[in-house]
């Protein structure tokens, strides 16, 4: 995936639906982002997927849409599934689960939502800049 260039897809709700969105993605991807960093895309693409899955109700038989652009120094991953109504949000403290958005958070230098058409996009923005300089 060069600069520029965009990845959609769509993926059917339930169980599988995370793996099948990181490995669509992988194949997607291809050679020019370094390994570390597509671990890292993976990571946020499966903890925003799955959230589709858990929090907004995205079964088997409902399609979660994911859409991956290479803006350059940026790649934005964006999750769109159809219950606008479910806000997103991190948890904090010793609760058990729901830490998929402070991940994301962790990793990215920007995430949010959307409401658009009765759909909700969830949004990340992961600066490969960032990630090299948190390596060196």
């Amino acid at each position: 995936m060069a600069s520029g260039e965009t990845l959609k897809f769509s993926v059917d709700g339930g169980l599988d639906a995370a793996a099948t969105a990181r490995y669509t993605v992988t194949d997607g991807l291809g050679e020019d982002v370094e390994q570390r960093k597509i671990e890292d895309v993976l990571l946020v693409i499966s903890e925003l997927v799955t959230n589709a899955v858990r929090h907004a109700g995205a079964d088997s038989g409902e399609t979660i849409d994911v859409c991956v652009t290479d803006m350059g120094e940026t790649i934005l991953i964006e999750v769109v599934d159809g219950e606008p109504e479910v806000e997103p949000r991190m948890r904090r403290g010793d609760a058990p689960g729901g830490m998929g958005l402070v991940v994301v958070s962790g990793l990215c230098t920007d995430w949010g939502t959307e409401q658009k058409k009765g759909r909700k996009t969830v949004w990340a923005e992961y600066s490969l800049a960032a990630a090299e300089q948190a390596v060196s």
